[in-house]
């Protein structure tokens, strides 16, 4: 008995649908995943830039105190000094919120009772997945744009994190070589 080769057309275009549909719906939850671990970073980052602003407010006040004993000129650049770790950690901050602003993800089927009438209902299975699939499509796209756009912000924060740092090493070093003068 011959099989209907239209029939086994249509279901070898099934399974790749499903193959598809399968696979799409894997990469988008790693997706999600990708944008909490952005999120957490975020959080992270915002932790050890408030500690290390802390540590050279810290720092400085040290340079404060043996200022009092030394020239007026070591007090103008303790004051420049905690102005620009102010400024730093405004920047890292800056671009934290910026890396954290709520931001509107897609998902491919719009929970919407109207929608769903409109657009799915009427349709085969077949059409139904295939059309699904290209919303996954369209969607996945434009939430990576969007992951890429949170990715930058974090990496800005990263470096201005990195400079902050820095600069909180160079403040220790200079604040313990005034201590120890």
């Amino acid at each position: 008995m011959a099989r209907d080769p239209v029939a086994e057309s249509e279901e070898v275009e099934q399974e790749t649908v499903d193959l598809l549909l399968a696979q799409l719906e894997r990469l988008y939850d790693q997706q999600f995943e990708t944008i909490d671990a952005l999120d957490a970073k975020v959080g992270q980052l915002l932790g050890v830039a408030s500690l290390a602003n802390a540590l050279i407010g810290s720092a400085l006040a040290v340079l404060v105190q043996v200022q009092e004993l030394t020239s007026r000129l070591a007090g103008s650049l303790v004051l420049t000094a905690f102005f620009v770790g102010v400024v730093w950690y405004a920047a890292t901050v800056y671009f934290l919120i910026r890396a954290s602003r709520l931001q509107a993800y897609y998902v491919p089927l719009r929970i919407d009772v109207d929608h769903i009438e409109d657009e799915y209902l009427n349709l085969t299975r077949s059409e139904a997945q295939e059309q699904l699939l290209s919303n996954y499509i369209e969607v996945m796209q434009i939430n990576y744009a969007t992951m890429t756009n949170k990715g930058a912000w974090v990496q800005r924060s990263l470096y201005s994190l990195g400079l902050d740092i820095v600069y909180l090493l160079a403040t220790i070093a200079g604040a313990s070589a005034v201590v120890l003068r």
